[in-house]
């Protein structure tokens, strides 16, 4: 069952939500990315899940997650220079403002990055969530992950671009310290 808004509460990742993640990673990836990518990209991507560093993915920057109290729905981490480290979401609770709201919640997080903008290496499912909330495309780069070639788009938000407050990017969801 898809949660309500009402029932979406954030709070940070421990080590002991790394399996979950885990899980939470590999089927975002699987579902959401056949039609943008090929079978060897998406193996590729998705096999980080199993990955020895998968546990420092998530928990050496600040690793926001979304839940329901019943289950894990998203995640994302910001690193104190302003990089956007993850941003995922649960394929089945996909479109519903959760991606976009974890991504507002982790910038609230970080209102001063010591890079002095934020940044992120977007994918193509990622991209449009980035741009809701004010980053700008600047680049693009070519990168290998277990000998598969990816591209993905270089995003910068500087200080002053418009909030992440308007209509639409604000998910009704509680804080937890």
């Amino acid at each position: 069952m898809i949660p309500a808004r009402s029932e979406i509460h954030l709070r940070k990742a421990t080590a002991d939500d790394v399996a979950a993640l885990r899980a939470l990673y590999a089927a975002s990836v699987e579902a959401l990315a056949p039609g943008l990518y090929n079978p060897d990209q998406i193996a590729a991507w998705s096999g980080h899940a199993s990955a020895p560093a998968f546990a420092a993915f998530i928990l050496d920057p600040l690793t926001l997650i979304a839940h329901d109290h019943q289950q894990r729905v998203g995640f994302c981490g910001i690193e104190p220079t302003g990089h956007i480290a993850s941003l995922y979401v649960h394929p089945e609770q996909g479109r519903r403002g959760i991606a976009t709201t974890l991504l507002c919640a982790a910038l609230d997080r970080c209102p001063m990055p010591s890079d002095g903008h934020w940044s992120a290496e977007a994918s193509l499912l990622s991209r449009p969530v980035f741009a809701r909330c004010g980053f700008a495309q600047v680049g693009v780069e070519q990168t290998e992950q277990n000998g598969v070639r990816f591209e993905r788009f270089l995003m910068r938000r500087d200080p002053g671009a418009h909030p992440c407050a308007f209509s639409g990017c604000r998910y009704e969801a509680t804080l937890e310290p």
